[in-house]
């Protein structure tokens, strides 16, 4: 985040802040409060009047997102105002929208990773050793990006692509694309590409839906992310601001191209409402350390700034605040000389200190190092934490505990804890269990003894059913109040007799009579105290009665806090046995779009409306109940056979996991820190044996601090009061991060590559292996990929607050022991004056 010093506003910050119409462009260089600004703007944007459905508020990385999201959430709670990235926003697009099925799950870049693996191995024929798995992940999205009709400017060549569409790789990714489409899995470029089409072929229904945008760091999203933008606008009518930086743009490799930013900049420029505006205040780096910044860009990266940027602290270097190191040797003899000399004469009141490095490999051999002389440190780069094993495992753990049917995640647990010995076998085991209307966490709950559909069978033959609905004040469950419950009463599948009640209330009903058509004046007129309506609903209840509903979680809720409130009553009290016919249609139909009451109505053909009046939405839950029972025999049996067949695994899978979600259910209403139910889950591997002890406290442990740290950190009163509250909220968001995304700012030594260090910031950074192959890069042929080079040299320098030393040897050693003369990179040449 920006210094507190950003919270002072500038006049052509200010300006920023009140654009209020047209399209711009913000050019936001390093340091010049660009969090604030953006944080400041949604702000005024709701006090203007926008409601959430209109604002969204796109960044690149979850920290940034996470970063603004806390701001806003401080000044206005509980709002819905849509911040994260594009992905995030796809994700929750298609499946808000029903565009593909509840089922589907979404596979994160080490899962697809695996899933290409399983169809490598499936092919017939020896892979080609040069073919990574990213290039061919690469490959498998051009060829979805062909076989849906993109447009040519939208779609993205793999590098090398000559050399690596081959017959051969093109089999092994129309595979993987099959893999994917079999078990319903989508990827990230799956999540743009089905975002795309759908706005491009229904932009009446779907697009057109923002008139307030808010966009950062431009210059790293690709063509096909920017469209989808353009898509959801509504053009003229929206007000539209992107933030970007020309000489920041180092992200070609993952599709993004600067000529986006230079589209924006002359639809800008061709319309007197719209405007490019300059962030000229830097805020990070005081003056000295500027001024090599603007040496170095007007030399070799040709900014188009009006006017050179300045800082807000005028001061001059002291002697060991800029540094060149020629350090005589090979890379090695200088990371040993960083790493026993500069680190430890850093590290001692000096603030926080970067080690900014090119490639994983130079990362690697710091935070080797490092380790060796027992400097503890945070590395971000290389193999991501949660790429690893452990983190795989536990983000799949919790993940099926706030969604039950992710099937990725179960996979991943089969796999796990030692239940199937592949992550092939237990993804194709998954698939067989789901389809056979089971999921595992049925399995744990009811232990093979029965399963939820023949218990809800039983219980609609032989028991008397309350099928019931609520409508309420809001969507707050604990706060909100009920304003009319209906029921009805089923005996052997026939109704008996009905219940309705309206119920008067203190809360304005401004907000959501448009839904239930419930208004202040009629419940006046017609409803009775909350005292007398929820007793009267108990009195038809009864104490043997099963209760279902559709979307049963919500009105079940509701109802017991209205119960607390008003009778200091409890449902759990009563021991009630309750259904969720949503729950239900998932089982027995398990490839639907939407189970929603009206599309299930629709789907299955059914008399009956969804008015949002509780009377007609309990008949329609009924007919909807008879037709489940009706149809699912099927199901059942197919339940049964499955079982028979799987029993060993499914008992085996019973005795590994029971324990973990026993002790879940005995503390998840209860206010445990999610913190210490990570530590209880490690504690259960180590115990049983499903990960090695001396493996993790060597390897993993110091790993898993990184994320332990960081719940405890973003964690601490947050105002909730239940672990499956705290499960729910974080889990969604820990799965979309990055290690990066874990740097809370209080680490005093990170080793970083520069790609994962952009939007960081340090009191001291070292910028190592400042040499001729790396700045410029030895694979960079092109004057573009030379100039994108000398970029991402600038990023790694801009992230120093304080003080800056650059480093480089002069020798390396080749594989084969030959030596050879290394040279401090040409890019130095315009700034070395500035150092000692």
């Amino acid at each position: 985040m920006s210094s507190a010093k950003t919270i002072r506003l500038t006049d052509e910050q200010q300006k920023v802040v009140n654009l209020d119409s047209g399209i711009h462009l913000v050019l936001a260089p390093p340091g010049c409060g660009k969090t604030e600004l953006l944080a400041r703007r949604v702000e005024k944007a709701v006090l203007d009047g926008y409601n959430a459905e209109q604002i969204i508020c796109l960044t690149f990385t979850n920290r940034a997102a996470k970063g603004m999201r806390v701001r806003v959430n401080d000044r206005f709670p509980d709002n819905k105002i849509f911040i994260g990235n594009i992905h995030n926003y796809c994700t929750r697009f298609l499946f808000q929208n029903g565009l593909i099925p509840p089922s589907t799950s979404i596979l994160d870049e080490e899962d697809s990773v695996q899933l290409l693996e399983e169809a490598i191995d499936e092919c017939d024929f020896i892979i080609d050793n040069d073919n990574k798995n990213g290039e061919l992940l690469k490959l498998a999205a051009y060829i979805t990006q062909i076989n849906n009709s993109l447009p040519n400017n939208f779609i993205s060549l793999p590098k090398g692509f000559c050399t690596l569409n081959t017959d051969t790789n093109r089999i092994i990714c129309n595979n993987y694309i099959e893999l994917k489409k079999k078990y319903n899995f989508i990827d990230f470029d799956d999540l743009l590409i089905l975002t795309y089409k759908t706005l491009i072929e229904n932009k009446d229904l779907y697009g057109n839906k923002f008139n307030w945008i808010q966009v950062d760091e431009i210059q790293d999203l690709n063509p096909l992310q920017f469209e989808i933008i353009n898509l959801l606008s509504k053009g003229e009518q929206s007000v539209i601001v992107y933030f970007g930086d020309y000489e920041q743009s180092i992200f070609s490799f993952i599709g993004a191209r600067l000529e986006t930013i230079h589209k924006i900049a002359e639809i800008c420029r061709v319309n007197p409402k719209n405007g490019i505006h300059n962030l000229q205040k830097n805020f990070r780096s005081p003056s000295y350390l500027l001024k090599i910044y603007i040496d170095y860009a007007k030399a070799l990266l040709k900014p188009i700034w009006k006017k050179d940027p300045i800082s807000d602290e005028n001061s001059e270097p002291k002697p060991d605040d800029l540094k060149i190191f020629h350090v005589p040797g090979t890379a090695n003899n200088e990371v040993s000389f960083i790493t026993s000399e500069l680190l430890p004469a850093l590290k001692n009141g000096s603030g926080n200190t970067a080690v900014i490095v090119r490639y994983n490999r130079s990362a690697d051999m710091v935070s080797s190092y490092l380790t060796n002389q027992g400097m503890s440190h945070f590395k971000v780069s290389g193999f991501d934490l949660f790429r690893r094993k452990s983190i795989k495992g536990l983000m799949a753990f919790l993940s099926v505990l706030a969604y039950e049917y992710d099937k990725v995640s179960w996979c991943r647990l089969f796999y796990e804890f030692n239940i199937i010995s592949s992550l092939k076998e237990s993804r194709k085991f998954v698939y067989e269990l789901f389809n056979n209307s089971l999921n595992p966490q049925e399995i744990l709950r009811y232990k093979l003894r029965t399963t939820e559909l023949a218990e809800f069978r039983k219980a609609y033959r032989k028991k008397r059913v309350i099928v019931f609905d609520t409508e309420t004040t809001g969507l707050n469950t604990s706060e909100d109040d009920i304003i009319q419950i209906a029921a009805e009463e089923i005996v052997d599948g026939v109704c008996n007799r009905k219940f309705n009640v309206y119920i008067d209330t203190n809360f304005d009903l401004q907000n959501t009579e448009s839904v239930h058509n419930i208004s202040k004046d009629f419940l006046l007129k017609n409803g009775v105290s909350h005292r007398d309506g929820l007793s009267r609903f108990l009195d038809f209840v009864g104490d043997d009665a099963v209760l279902m509903a559709h979307n049963l979680d919500f009105d079940f809720r509701i109802l017991n806090s209205n119960l607390n409130k008003y009778l200091e009553k409890n449902l759990d009290e009563l021991n009630l046995v309750c259904f969720d016919s949503l729950r239900i249609s998932k089982i027995v139909f398990p490839n639907l779009f939407s189970y929603k009451l009206k599309d299930m109505l629709t789907y299955l053909k059914l008399e009956g409306v969804n008015s949002h009046n509780a009377i007609d939405d309990v008949r329609a839950t009924s007919n909807l109940i008879e037709r489940i029972y009706d149809v699912s025999e099927d199901s059942y049996q197919k339940q049964i056979d499955f079982i028979v067949k799987n029993g060993i695994i499914l008992q085996k899978f019973i005795k590994h996991l029971d324990s973990l979600f026993v002790n879940y259910s005995s503390i998840s209403n209860k206010d445990v820190s999610l913190s210490l139910f990570v530590n209880q889950y490690f504690s259960y591997l180590v115990e049983f044996g499903f990960i090695d002890k001396d493996d993790f406290y060597d390897y993993d442990q110091p790993e898993i601090t990184k994320l332990i740290r960081h719940i405890d950190f973003y964690a601490k009163n947050d105002g909730l009061t239940s672990l499956k509250e705290r499960i729910n909220r974080y889990v969604p968001e820990y799965k979309t991060f990055k290690e990066s995304d874990l740097y809370i700012g209080i680490e005093n030594i990170v080793i970083s590559t520069v790609h994962k260090a952009k939007g960081l910031e340090f009191e001291n950074v070292i910028v190592s292996e400042v040499v001729d192959s790396n700045y410029p890069s030895w694979a960079s042929k092109t004057q573009e990929e030379i100039n994108e080079d000398a970029r991402a040299l600038y990023v790694a320098m801009t992230r120093a607050k304080k003080r800056l030393y650059l480093t480089y040897h002069d020798t390396h050693v080749s594989q084969y022991g030959r030596s050879y003369l290394v040279k401090p990179s040409p890019f130095l040449e315009p700034i070395r004056h500035h150092f000692r």
